[in-house]
């Protein structure tokens, strides 16, 4: 497991403990347009909308990279196909639009 992954549930479980902690000691918060709410609930209601917040950009990004990788993967299968071979006795390499080095008149 990476250190960060590590981390990140170290972080996860204190604030879980500290959510719990939470919840039982203190009373209902009333927001206007909702019920009463422990607190704990409330944040955690803030961290999830917050991840999924910070989440979305990152998909969408990730989703059109994948989406021009394919389309390049693509047009690198299309060129492979038109590439033509080029069959040498030479060790040089051949330049196809020059003759090869064993063909050049000085």
């Amino acid at each position: 497991m990476k250190a960060i992954r590590i981390i990140q549930l170290i972080l996860f479980l204190i604030v879980a403990i500290y959510l719990v902690l939470l919840h039982n000691t203190n009373t209902p918060i009333s927001m206007p347009f909702f019920i009463p709410l422990p607190p704990a609930i409330v944040i955690a209601l803030g961290f999830i909308v917050g991840y999924l917040i910070g989440l979305l950009p990152g998909q969408t990004s990730a989703w059109r990279k994948n989406r021009q990788i394919s389309k390049l993967e693509k047009r690198v299968r299309e060129l492979e196909q038109r590439l033509p071979g080029y069959a040498s006795t030479s060790k040089q390499p051949v330049i196809p639009d020059r003759a090869a080095h064993d063909e050049l008149s000085v």
